[in-house]
């Protein structure tokens, strides 16, 4: 399958979306962000993808038969926020898959935002690590000033398919893989390969 391959992350705090897409540029967060992500800051980074840049960056790839969204904000407004992006970038009857690059509330903490039928795909070590160490981390958030509206409603619920290296993903004119490469900012960390035709 002919076509162009890029790679990208995400990460709480000196993060980086690594945006090798199409030469896309790299946008660093120092310290905590504000929480409430807008539809305002969406931007289209290459075929395929967009991104809205905020805590935390989120990725959106569309395909002609599925859409990807890679983290769901902190709290279930964003998380809805995030799903509605997602259905005006898709086609109507598309079907929604979610991932996370990591556990961490403001990436995994917005998924009960989402409608009933998104599949919800991670790494098992990610997983893992959300069921041993999720509690601590919502609780330090909860006691956060500037993350406690976006609390009430947040948790970190249970993926639908669970993967130990990799997973493809036929999004239909575009493949996305989702990788385990080991321990890098978390245990769990996910990076995302995405191959599209053209």
């Amino acid at each position: 399958m002919a076509g162009r391959t890029s790679t990208f992350a995400g990460a709480i705090g000196a993060a980086v979306l690594a945006a090798a897409i199409g030469g896309g540029a790299a946008l660093a967060q120092q310290g905590f962000g504000d929480p409430k992500l807008s539809e305002a800051n969406l931007k289209q980074v290459a075929a395929h993808t967009y991104v809205i840049m905020g805590f935390p960056n989120v990725a959106f790839i569309v395909g002609d038969k599925a859409v990807l969204v890679v983290d769901t904000g902190l709290g279930d407004s964003n998380g809805a926020l995030l799903a509605k992006v997602a259905h005006k970038l898709g086609y109507k009857g598309q079907k929604l898959i979610l991932t996370t690059t990591h556990f961490h509330p403001e990436h995994a903490a917005g998924q009960g935002g989402f409608p009933a039928g998104v599949q919800v795909i991670r790494p098992r070590v990610q997983q893992e690590e959300m069921d041993q160490d999720g509690k601590a981390i919502m609780d330090a958030f909860a006691r956060a000033e500037a993350m406690k509206p976006f609390m009430q409603d947040a948790a970190l619920v249970k993926a639908d398919t669970l993967f130990d290296r990799e997973r493809d993903l036929d999004l239909g004119g575009v493949r996305a893989r989702l990788l385990w490469y080991g321990a890098a900012h978390t245990r769990g960390m996910l990076m995302q390969l995405l191959r599209s035709r053209g």
